[in-house]
Formats: structure tokens, C-alpha cells, sequence
């Protein structure tokens, strides 16, 4: 874009005692300015100015010297950078420079760029240098900074407008990411878990002490787990079963017995501990699991005990699951005092599974009031819904960050926060919401996303193996636009 304009400004000096004064009124400094482009078309920041100066001859007298500072200004007065000076100097202050240099030595750090002009009425002084906009800057004033100075003792400052520089290839991501669509569906809330504590039971008891071993840490870990479940008030238990272990030695009838009872004494303590209702003592099943030899197996052949190799053929020659057979030739090997005493586990698994349904919340109305004490009862669709129903983007920032710490895969979640993100000034912080989803699952809507705010940091080649050879149109614009940034 070409820019032709005349502006004028009255260089108002103010002259020490000694130097001749001038009619400035009636000389005008004018500015020819032809900044191609105007507009940055590269992320870089990048333009060429092109400017003439258009100095009048009696604007300055044959004893000063013209200097012109173009700056790059943000704010009220706020300087973000200087191009390079120009310098013009009249024919009286070029010979006393001479002769300063020659009899002091003086070096003056303007002799290799200055001009030399005489006119009689018009000096045109040519300017071109490159502006290099600071990212993440989109827009800057230009202006001139004009100093004169002859005598040496007077010297006065003023400003002449250049115009503007805006960074239009900064906001060219913001401007082409796009949310990802969503469609709220109402879904049913199905929540399935499970768990284990690791207990130690007296020998042959299935009475639980809290004292012994860790025992107070892993039942205060499932009960924690298990809150949730059964004491949620938007939540309904469908079933929880709690199964009880015990050790291969000794009779598999034995064993179930002391399994279930173990069960049992885990239902107990969760009753106690969460203060329900005898009503639920019914609805949370126990089951026994005995665990037979194979655990035993498995801990010889871990510690590369060679009598492993015996243990492992009499359960294959005698399978099935009671196995008080299996016992029985394995009481009578050599080595059995060292599997009684080394090999069998002295803790026991009491394991849990569970499932359990949240209430859905169909009305508007009630998304936002709920969210904003309870968003974890909420479900994706839920979530992105209660993020469509926000009236600005730091809210709406805020619910996708949420729906992101529930659902870390959450692919709409990670796009329409990283879109915000980008359109906030923080490409960063979107280049990594948005890698945070594994490749697999990003749709062409996020990888050019991805590719944008990358763009925006200038990783071009990264962007273009994010975007890939697909036929897309949302990729084939992404490259293109891409490939006019760089």
C-alpha cells in the first residue's frame, strides 16, 4: 500500500544568544512517505520504509546540522525501538566539523551516514530502512524525532507523524482457528471403578485391626475411594461387591470360609466409617476369592528359585479350582518349610468394584448453579455445554480448562481452549493444550489448531508435519495461509 501524504510541523527552536533567528513559520518541513509494505505480510515483522524528507532551505541556517530519528511508538510516548538516523548537514557546519576533526581529533559518529545539502530551496532527503516489528506486537506509531543543531550550544527537539505499522500476519492465526462444533446430547451417567487394600489379618481371623501394618492407610484410601459412591446425593449405586482373600494354605472350603468373612469385616468398617444407614448393608455384596498357588507361583519365580519349576508342574498336572489336590503335593516337596516361610504373601487382598449413575442436568438453569459447586458430577457433554452457556471467553476459558482436568482427552475441550488462547496473545500456552491430546485422536479441526499456534511462534516446519498431506479443506487452507506467513 502506497502512502503519500504531506505533513507539516514547524520546527519551533529555541536560539541561544549569538545565533541568528529565523522565520520557521513560513518554512515548513514536509514528509513524503511511501512505507511498502505497510502491512507485514511476514511473522517476523518485517517492512521496508520508504520515506523522502522534504526540507525547505531556510528551515535551517548554513551553521546546523539536521538529524531525524524515526522511532516505533506504542501507548502515549512509549518507544519500542529506532530505525536507523538520517543526517544532513549545511555547508558552514560540514567545514566547522572539518576543522574540529583535523585540530581536536573529534570523532563524530554521524560522519558516515551524514548528507551534505546547499539548495537554494528545496533539499528531497531520501530514507529506506527495514522495520523490524518486536512480536508479539500487532500495531505501532511511527513517528520522527527531529533534532537540529548548529552552534553547538542551541538545540531543539520536536516530532513528525510517519503514520503506522500494523502486524496484520500476527492475527492472521487468531483470525482462522475455529471452535470446534458440539452438540449437546443428554447421555446416561454410568460410573464403573475398582480398588484393592492390602490387609493384614491375624492368622486364620478375619477380624480387621487397624494397628497392624499399614492396615489404617489402605482402608482409609478405600473408604476415600468409596465416599463418592455411596454417599453422593446425585448419585445412585447400582452395586458394589466387595471380595475377601485368603491364603492357599489350608483347606479351599477353609479358605472361603475365612474369604467371605474378611469381605464382610470390610462392609463393616465402611458402614461405621461413613456412618450409612443399615439399608445399605444390603445393598454392598461380599464374595470370597481364595487365591490359590499361582500368586505363590509367581513370587518363586520372581526370586529365581529353582523349585519353582516343581510348583509349576503339579498345578498343571492336577487344574481346577479347588485346590486342596494341588496342596497336597505340594506339602510333601522337600522344599516346602521354605515356600511356607518365604513364599506365601502374609497380607491380603480385599478387593472392590463398583458402579454407580449421576443424575443428568438437562436444563440450563441448572447447569450453571450446579457447576459452580459441584462441576466433577458432571460428564463431557455436560461440561462443554455449561462452556457454550458462558457470556466471555475467560469464563468459557476457565469451564474448558475444568472439562480438561476431568477429561484430559477431551478433544473440543483442548481446541476451543487453545482457539481462546491463541486469540489471547498466548500461542504458547495453546501449542501446548493442544499437543497434550495424543496424535491419534486429533481431528483435522484441532490439527490446524495446532498448526496455527505454532504459526504464530514461527515454527513453520512443525506446523506444516502437523497438518500433512491431507485433502481436507480446513488443511489445505492451513498451508496455504502457512505458507504465507513465513
Amino acid at each position: 500500500m502506497r502512502i503519500l501524504h504531506t505533513l507539516s510541523l514547524l520546527l519551533a527552536l529555541s536560539l541561544t544568544a549569538g545565533c541568528a533567528h529565523h522565520n520557521f513559520e513560513q518554512n515548513r518541513v514536509h514528509l513524503e512517505a511511501d512505507m511498502l509494505p505497510l502491512w507485514h505480510t511476514n511473522a517476523a515483522g518485517r517492512a521496508v520504509v520508504h520515506t523522502t524528507f522534504v526540507v525547505p532551505r531556510k528551515a535551517l541556517t548554513r551553521r546546523q546540522r539536521l538529524i531525524i530519528v524515526p522511532q516505533m511508538v506504542i501507548g502515549a510516548d512509549s518507544v519500542v525501538a529506532e530505525l536507523t538516523p538520517l543526517v544532513a548537514d549545511r555547508s558552514q557546519f560540514s567545514r566547522k566539523l572539518h576543522r574540529r576533526q583535523v585540530l581536536e581529533g573529534y570523532a563524530d559518529p554521524y560522519s558516515p551516514m551524514a548528507l551534505h545539502y546547499d539548495k537554494q530551496h528545496v533539499a528531497l532527503l531520501p530514507y529506506a530502512d527495514t522495520l523490524h516489528m518486536p512480536l508479539p506486537l500487532r500495531q505501532v506509531r511511527l513517528r520522527a524525532m527531529l533534532t537540529t543543531d548548529g552552534c553547538g550550544r542551541c538545540t531543539a527537539i520536536d516530532t513528525l507523524a510517519m503514520g503506522r505499522a500494523v502486524n496484520a500476519v500476527a492475527d492472521l492465526p487468531q483470525q482462522l482457528a475455529q471452535f470446534a462444533p458440539h452438540t449437546f446430547v443428554v447421555r446416561p451417567k454410568v460410573v464403573t471403578g475398582q480398588g484393592e487394600a492390602r490387609l493384614l489379618f491375624v492368622v486364620d481371623k478375619w477380624d480387621i485391626r487397624a494397628d497392624m501394618g499399614r492396615n489404617r492407610v489402605e482402608l482409609d484410601s478405600m473408604t476415600k475411594r468409596l465416599r463418592p459412591v455411596l454417599t453422593d446425593s446425585l448419585a445412585t449405586l447400582t452395586s458394589l461387591t466387595i471380595s475377601g482373600a485368603a491364603s492357599a494354605e489350608g483347606s479351599y472350603r477353609h479358605n472361603l470360609m475365612l474369604a467371605t468373612n474378611r469381605a464382610a469385616s470390610a462392609r463393616r468398617w465402611l458402614l461405621e466409617q461413613l456412618h450409612l444407614p443399615p439399608r445399605y448393608a444390603a445393598q454392598i455384596k461380599v464374595s470370597a476369592r481364595p487365591e490359590g498357588w499361582q500368586p505363590v507361583l509367581a513370587a518363586m519365580t520372581a526370586a529365581g528359585c529353582k523349585d519353582s519349576v516343581l510348583i509349576s508342574n503339579i498345578l498343571k498336572q492336577h487344574p481346577g479350582g479347588n485346590d486342596d489336590v494341588q496342596e497336597r503335593y505340594i506339602r510333601r516337596l522337600a522344599c516346602w518349610p521354605d515356600i511356607r516361610d518365604h513364599y506365601l504373601a502374609k497380607d491380603r487382598r480385599v478387593t472392590y468394584t463398583y458402579v454407580y449413575t449421576l443424575r443428568n442436568f438437562t436444563t440450563d438453569a441448572e447447569m450453571l448453579r450446579l457447576y459452580a459447586t459441584r462441576p466433577d458430577a458432571f460428564n463431557e457433554d455436560e461440561l462443554l455445554h455449561v462452556a457454550d452457556l458462558q457470556s466471555t471467553d475467560t469464563a468459557r476459558m476457565e469451564v474448558y480448562r475444568t472439562t480438561l482436568r476431568h477429561y484430559p482427552q477431551s478433544v473440543v475441550a483442548a481446541n476451543n481452549l487453545a482457539v481462546l488462547l491463541l486469540r489471547a496473545g498466548h500461542a504458547a500456552e495453546a501449542v501446548q493444550t493442544a499437543s497434550a491430546i495424543a496424535p491419534d485422536r486429533r481431528t483435522d479441526t484441532l490439527r490446524c489448531t495446532l498448526a496455527y499456534a505454532m504459526a504464530a511462534q514461527g515454527r513453520y516446519a512443525e506446523a506444516r508435519q502437523v497438518l500433512g498431506t491431507g485433502e481436507d479443506s480446513c488443511l489445505r487452507q492451513a498451508r496455504q495461509a502457512i505458507d504465507s506467513m513465513e
